[in-house]
């Protein structure tokens, strides 16, 4: 799952990072398992007598706690696993699927997104695992004015922290913008307007004005 994620954060699962596919039949094949359609370990065949059996490697005996005790050992069986032979898995079963022509996309829980709306109106998104915000504006710093009755606003006792533009997508803030940030403890948190996500907080306005951010901020973004 995580290496999926960081293939998607860093557009590694284009076309052209793929791993390739089977030449034509005829010619030579190596490397077994570094083909997009190989099945991987250990449902390669490379096990003659079963070829779903998970073999581990050799077991060592524990040393013996006393130096008169025999070593304890384990059943032959006791680290053997089998596995269905309709589920065999595949190279490109490992790869992230947003991206692959000719598969269905898939969604991990961890990415379903924070969405940021108003009225109906989405106008941002913030994706849970990494944190990243995703904005179809940009990120106005050290904004003055305030929003208008259409804008989504973050406010505390007429305080405006602040909001995010109907029309432009734009995100106001009174202060900066501190991407990556790790330090969401309650006492950070009184006093803040934090963004939760499955009651886990992604984000948070602090008492000046500044927006602190799990992970990075991506504007002008044409799909939210």
């Amino acid at each position: 799952m995580i290496w999926a994620l960081w293939q998607k954060r860093y557009d590694q699962s284009m076309e052209q990072n793929l791993p390739p596919r089977r030449k034509p039949s005829g010619q030579v094949i190596t490397k077994i398992g570094h083909h997009m359609e190989d099945p991987m370990w250990p449902w390669d065949g490379t096990l003659a007598s079963n070829p779903y059996k998970a073999i581990p490697s050799p077991q060592q005996p524990y040393p013996p706690s006393d130096p008169d005790m025999k070593p304890p050992t384990f059943p032959d069986d006791a680290f053997t696993r089998y596995v269905d032979s309709s589920d065999i898995v595949k190279v490109e079963d490992m790869i992230d699927h947003h991206d692959l022509p000719d598969n269905t996309s898939y969604m991990y829980d961890v990415e379903i997104p924070f969405d940021i709306e108003k009225n109906g109106s989405k106008f941002a998104r913030i994706e849970p695992y990494f944190g990243d915000l995703a904005l179809t504006g940009s990120i106005v710093k050290n904004a003055n004015g305030g929003p208008t009755s259409a804008d989504l606003s973050w406010d505390l006792d007429g305080d405006t922290r602040g909001w995010i533009n109907f029309a432009t997508g734009d995100l106001h803030v009174r202060g900066k913008v501190i991407e990556n940030e790790i330090d969401y403890s309650d006492k950070t948190l009184a006093g803040a307007i934090d963004l939760r996500h499955l009651n886990q907080p992604l984000a948070y306005l602090d008492q000046s004005g500044n927006f602190h951010l799990k992970g990075r901020v991506l504007q002008n973004q044409s799909v939210i």
